[in-house]
């Protein structure tokens, strides 16, 4: 058994996530804002900011 390996990342990171989260569920649940996805089909540079973001927070530890 393996013991479990903390995952170290910036606070500011954590922020960022979980806005993104937070913000696509307000979004999808009201209607009132637009979806990250609609976001992103206008300013590319947003969506791929979001999925860098995550693709570190989600990254492999050694």
């Amino acid at each position: 058994m393996s013991a479990l390996r903390k995952v170290e990342e910036h606070p500011a990171l954590r922020v960022l996530v979980a806005s993104a989260c937070q913000y696509e569920a307000v979004a999808i649940a009201t209607g009132l804002l637009p979806t990250i996805t609609h976001v992103h089909r206008l300013h590319p540079a947003v969506g791929w900011t979001i999925v860098a973001a995550l693709a570190w927070h989600f990254r492999p530890q050694p």
